[in-house]
């Protein structure tokens, strides 16, 4: 009998690790959290959403269980060769309050070849979602008030909009293929839990290469 069980798996747009994006979004979550422990965003990593949660079965004796391969050789055939072709990456604009002063974003603009990886996915996976690509979510969730919003308005104007008007070149992003491992309870305060299976430098971080000379 072969080894089966059921795994859910998601595909995430993430700032490069050590970016300057990524460092400013990890000092918006350590300062934000203790103002608002209940913010729905804060039980994710900080990320645009690239497929929706795909819960599937995995064959655990198959070369490819998690299908990282699939997802690997979509993202060549939409992008070319990594990350020597990659299209521009990212734009990302200051904070925008959304969802009638409920929620707060990053506007994300992203390359075509982004959504068209999504949809390219959700054809040869069956029950992927293919997503927009297009925000990366600050704070949002029914434990947040009109004065979190707020509070949190200000810290991200504080931290990460002078982030956002820097030299892109300097951020870098990753595509990152996660199981959710855990669900986490926004109530509760306990964020989800994530195995990384494979991560994709698609556009580096002119930043990191700096840091590593």
């Amino acid at each position: 009998m072969r080894p089966l069980r059921a795994a859910t798996l998601i595909l995430y747009l993430e700032p490069a690790e050590k970016s300057p994006l990524a460092e400013t979004l990890s000092s918006f979550w350590s300062s934000a959290r203790p103002l608002t422990p209940l913010n729905e965003a804060f039980i994710y990593p900080p990320h645009a959403t690239v497929t929706g949660f795909w819960t599937t079965t995995v064959d655990l004796a198959s070369p490819d269980p998690f299908h990282a391969a699939v997802v690997g050789a979509a993202l060549v055939q939409v992008f070319g060769p990594i990350p020597a072709t990659a299209p521009p990456p990212p734009d990302v604009g200051p904070a925008v309050v959304v969802d009638n002063g409920g929620g707060i974003i990053l506007p994300v603009a992203p390359p075509a070849a982004l959504p068209a990886l999504a949809l390219l996915l959700a054809n040869r996976l069956a029950g992927v979602r293919p997503k927009a690509v297009n925000h990366i979510s600050l704070a949002y969730g029914a434990y947040v008030g009109p004065g979190d919003i707020a509070a949190l308005e200000r810290l991200a104007r504080e931290l990460v909009d002078p982030c956002v008007a820097e030299e892109r070149s300097a951020w870098g992003w990753d595509l990152v293929w996660y199981e959710l491992e855990q669900r986490g309870e926004a109530g509760l305060g306990l964020a989800h839990q994530f195995r990384e299976i494979r991560r994709w430098c698609v556009w580096p971080s002119s930043r990191v290469e700096m840091d590593h000379e």
